[in-house]
């Protein structure tokens, strides 16, 4: 069953979206980490690329190295920041901080979820001013 596109006016409305690889949240109704981060940077007004369709074909290959190379793309290292790599198991994903804690797109039930700051470790992290 396809998931419905719903309205979305702050980040606490993707809480709860399916997990879809390519899935963008106000179009799709489902979204993945990548698309995740960048609608949340777009609320606070903050640009990040587009993915591009090579990005998901070595992701499907398993090379997570993909996300640290894009976010040198997204902004500058920082000690704390907006967007994260963080580790969960065996696995990497980006985050996007928000309310104190992080919203991330959790492997165990295929949906967002937001988690306190101090449930994963951050890998690395940016900060972006505009």
């Amino acid at each position: 069953m396809p998931c419905q596109p719903r309205a979305l006016s702050d980040p606490a409305d993707l809480i709860g979206l399916p997990y879809r690889l390519g899935a963008e949240p106000a179009r799709h109704g489902a979204t993945d980490c990548i698309n995740l981060c960048r609608w949340v940077l777009g609320w606070h007004g903050i640009e990040a690329p587009v993915p591009a369709r090579n990005w998901y074909r070595r992701l499907h290959a398993g090379d997570t190295s993909i996300f640290k190379e894009q976010l040198d793309l997204w902004g500058t290292p920082a000690e704390t920041g907006i967007i994260c790599l963080v580790q969960a198991s065996n696995s990497f994903g980006l985050a996007v901080y928000f309310d104190t804690g992080w919203l991330h797109c959790s492997a165990q039930i295929s949906r967002v979820v937001w988690s306190p700051v101090v449930k994963y470790e951050a890998r690395y992290c940016h900060g972006k001013s505009n």
